[in-house]
């Protein structure tokens, strides 16, 4: 990887290649006296135990608590401490052919080495002349090349020996030498943990060894050993620039560090461990080799001062910092193992082990809350979406200076990374395969930091598209009986969508009229309108825009332009799409004013006769606003023929606090006679509450009910005239303010001939579903004819409401309906209303699975009817008004649902009457 040196012997020594069990490394170190004295008599006193990677800093922590030990413990240590190998009588020594290094080592004794000499044959064991091979690369790379600070061997070399021991190997200041520390090395590395040598583990463990202790010796020359546990941080990082094959250190980074364990802080007992080589590592492949060497550098004459600082500093001389980097060096962590990509983070990052995932965001939404300590970080992670269109919008906050990163996997194999600050964040969907968020505390000290965040997806919906197979149609029936047709309805839409629809047979249509509180709007009738007219105070809103060019005599519209109430501002904002000639760009003014603007005058882009565009623009609401709040909207035309050229109006916000629902044959369609439940559910703390009813779009309204309670309902027998401009409104009054929620609908009359002819549904992008229209002709005369209107309401933009023209024929003679088997079809009950019993009606386009049941209007399971694999055509079934107790329910307005194998639904109201 980085430094290339004289060849090493290729092949492993036969006399010290016995298989042995692996030993096992340790990342603890010794803090109290207690610790210190049982870690010198585990590493000195024993050879059985897994060997620790390092005993130096134990012998430094021990010479710093000896005087405060008693004289027999003092002794007790001391002499597991004392080298044996100067005072053996048959120890020899080695001097390496640079002249650096004198190796002593015995061939008899506890302590021996392998006496195996064939490479050469010269009296030196072989493995004592790899030893010193070793040294002298350390050396050269060390010293000669990064120029580190040198062991004084002036006077003799330095000195190296050898002992069997539970570690690795040390360097110490005890019987030292003239170089001031001494380097002792296991005798033979046998059962040591694997490493990647390819000259196998006992050589890889060896060169590790070596690197790692003479940096301990090049920083006692420099600074004295002022750096704590940063020493072992700094020896272990050395091994890899030494050593590059032998990735000894791979087997510490999954224990208390960076990697292995990201919530625990770098700086936890004052500095690094093994594991916390990593640090070392980035920086080093971040900045460069150097900036590591000046950070030790450094150190020899600022040995008094904190080691973060002297990172601080030496980072701050490239333009950066710990608190800078801190959030690149933690998105390096998460993104190991399994989640590495080649091109991002460390070049042996797919090696390293894949860091712990604290927070799983497999289900979203999703909350969080956590801390994180100085120095550390937390992990989350997506592993997929449910879809590749939309955003993921993510809301971060803390009170203290986190960090806040997302680590994205890309569809095209690379990672990308974004760093944010407090607030939301918002994602594209379609560049992200997988996702992990880190949060980060580059604080060096301090208390654990509290942060929140909140994740979901916004997926804009599937647009779904209505098609029906026909116009009109002609249905003949016998006197008296029944009959039934169909037509058929078609999602064309995209994929993925749902085309949700109502049928109702009107035996006309209600008359269709403009009230008079929109018929000042002109260029011809344009209008702007939001898809949802909530909001929620304290918070942010978004709203869908949809402006609509009725111009009919050919102009375009140059400009759309809200003026926002006070307390609340824009957030952000998207351009009107989707118009003939391009968009109309957002541009904001200040920040209670949005405005979009053609680019390219003077013409415009939303072209006239009925041409739409829409929009998304995102609000902030102070959290003392209350009440209704009313937005000026400003339209203005490109000038062209008839005035008026601008048009102003109003959107009305009302406070997310109540709630309205209408329970009815339908929802948005209620049928003279028929009896309905409204419902509300307003403010906790609401004063009065007051139901009205308006069937001129909101231009007169008449009470129908008022209550102090904040959640009631109210129920209505449907009258009047029959109007397309229906509205209920609930008024809440709370604290001197009044807010309001309104509802839509539709008012019609039922044909005679129909008992009850409302069907919804559900149709899937490219399916189709059949709608029967049943007729019931007791009540018609023989040989007359009659017509309705077949009214279908859909969520589809391109048509929300089709009408179809429906003639009914009466026979003189009873034509008999014909089973038609080639749809699933769910008719309408019979008698309806009725009293105790009824019989429902359904066929099915092939023979599987079905399931008919009976729910409430609030969708309150009441009974199931039909469970079970049935043939295809037509069956029946009859229910008592019971449910699946037995039990006789009470009378109102029911629902029943057909669900078949393939997936079709649909429903059906009736009424039960005690």
């Amino acid at each position: 990887m980085r430094f290339v040196f004289g060849a090493i012997f290729a092949a492993t020594l036969t006399a010290w290649t016995t298989p042995a069990s692996a030993a096992t490394g340790s990342s603890h170190l010794p803090g109290t006296t207690s610790e210190i004295t049982q870690q010198l008599e585990m590493v000195f006193g024993s050879t059985d135990a897994a060997p620790l990677r390092c005993a130096t800093e134990t012998l430094i922590a021990y010479e710093n608590v000896r005087s405060t030990l008693d004289v027999t413990t003092q002794n007790h240590l001391d002499h597991l401490i004392q080298p044996r190998a100067n005072v053996a009588k048959d120890a020899s020594t080695y001097l390496t052919p640079e002249g650096h290094f004198e190796i002593t080592y015995e061939l008899t004794g506890v302590d021996a080495v392998s006496d195996h000499d064939a490479k050469p044959s010269n009296g030196v064991p072989d493995y004592v002349e790899l030893i010193g091979e070793y040294l002298e690369t350390a050396w050269s790379v060390q010293i000669d090349t990064l120029e580190l600070p040198a062991p004084p061997v002036d006077e003799a070399p330095y000195a190296v020996s050898f002992r069997a021991m539970s570690s690795y190997g040390y360097t110490t200041t005890n019987d030292p030498g003239p170089a001031g520390t001494r380097i002792v090395l296991h005798n033979t590395f046998i059962g040591f943990p694997a490493n990647e040598d390819p000259d196998g583990d006992r050589l890889g463990s060896a060169k590790a060894t070596v690197a790692h202790e003479f940096k301990h010796a090049s920083q006692h020359a420099g600074s004295r050993w002022s750096e704590g546990s940063w020493l072992e941080l700094d020896a272990t990082w050395v091994e890899d620039v030494v050593f590059d094959d032998v990735n000894d250190y791979y087997q510490f980074l999954e224990f208390n560090g960076p990697i292995g364990s990201p919530t625990a802080s770098m700086h936890d007992g004052g500095g690094g461990r093994y594991e916390d080589c990593i640090w070392q590592h980035f920086l080093e492949q971040r900045f460069g080799t150097q900036l590591v060497v000046d950070v030790w550098l450094r150190r020899v004459d600022k040995t008094s001062e904190n080691v973060l600082m002297s990172y601080d500093e030496v980072l701050r001389t490239r333009g950066s910092s710990v608190e800078t980097v801190w959030a690149e060096f933690v998105s390096w962590n998460y993104a190991t193992g399994d989640r590495a990509v080649p091109g991002f983070g460390y070049e042996e990052a797919a090696s390293y082990p894949m860091a712990p995932i604290h927070y799983d965001l497999e289900n979203l939404p999703n909350s969080f809350t956590g801390t994180v300590d100085p120095l550390a970080a937390a992990f989350l992670f997506h592993p997929s979406f449910s879809a590749q269109e939309g955003t993921v919008e993510i809301e971060f906050e803390s009170p203290q200076p986190l960090q806040f990163s997302a680590v994205v996997h890309t569809p095209t194999g690379t990672i990308e990374t974004f760093k944010f600050d407090d607030g939301p964040v918002s994602l594209s969907l379609a560049n992200i395969q997988t996702m992990g968020l880190v949060v980060s505390n580059a604080a060096s000290e301090g208390e654990p930091a509290v942060w929140t965040m909140q994740v979901r997806e916004n997926i804009p919906p599937r647009i779904a598209a209505l098609s029906l197979d026909a116009a009109s149609f002609d249905l003949s029936v016998a006197a008296g009986g029944q009959g039934s047709a169909d037509f058929r309805i078609t999602n064309t839409g995209e994929a993925g969508s749902q085309l949700e629809f109502e049928v109702v047979a009107m035996e006309e249509l209600p008359p269709e009229f403009l009230p008079s509180v929109t018929a000042n709007k002109s260029i011809e009738g344009s209008t702007l309108e939001t898809l949802q007219n909530r909001y929620h105070a304290g918070s942010q809103s978004s709203f869908d825009l949809v402006v609509t060019n009725a111009s009919g005599d050919e102009e375009w519209l140059t400009l759309v332009e809200l003026q926002l109430p006070p307390g609340v501002t824009m957030v952000g904002a998207t351009n009107f799409v989707g118009g003939t000639a391009g968009e109309l760009e957002v541009q904001t003014t200040s920040d209670n004013v949005v405005r979009w603007l053609d680019p390219t005058p003077p013409f415009g882009n939303v072209f006239g006769d009925g041409a739409q565009a829409t929009a998304s623009v995102t609000l902030a609401f102070d959290a003392a606003i209350q009440g209704t709040l009313i937005v000026d909207y400003t339209l203005m035309g490109d000038g062209w023929m008839a005035y008026p050229h601008e048009v102003k109006d109003q959107l009305t916000l009302n406070q997310a606090s109540t709630e309205l629902t209408i329970e009815g044959p339908t929802s948005n369609y209620l049928a003279l006679g028929d009896r309905a439940r409204v419902s509300w559910e307003a403010s906790p703390d609401v004063s009065l509450v007051s139901l009205e009813f308006s069937g001129d779009d909101g231009a007169t309204w008449n009470l129908l009910t008022q209550s102090n309670d904040s959640t009631g309902s109210f129920e209505w027998t449907v009258q009047g005239s029959p109007t397309r401009f229906g509205r209920f409104r609930v008024n809440e009054t709370l604290g001197g303010l009044t807010s309001s929620t309104q509802r839509a609908i539709w008012i019609y009359r039922r044909p005679t001939w129909a008992a009850n002819t409302a069907v919804t549904g559900t149709v899937a992008a490219a399916s189709t579903q059949a709608v029967a229209v049943e007729v019931d002709a007791r009540d018609l005369t023989e040989g007359t004819s009659t017509s309705a209107k077949i009214v279908v309401a859909s969520n589809a933009p391109n048509q929300p409401v089709a009408i179809l023209d429906l003639l009914v024929r009466v026979e003189a003679t009873e034509v008999p309906p014909v089973p038609n088997s080639s749809v699933t079809q769910l008719r309408p009950n019979f008698p309806n209303p009725f009293n105790p019993e009824t019989t429902i009606r359904f066929s099915l386009a092939r023979a599987g699975s079905a399931t008919l049941r009976i729910v409430d209007l609030k969708g309150r399971h009441v009974a199931t009817l039909v469970r079970e694999d049935l043939g295809a055509g037509d069956h029946s079934v009859q229910w008592f008004g019971q449910d699946d107790r037995g039990r006789a329910v009470a009378s109102g307005i029911y629902v029943y649902r057909l669900e078949s194998a393939a997936g079709e639904v649909a429903t059906r109201s009736m009424t039960l009457v005690r």
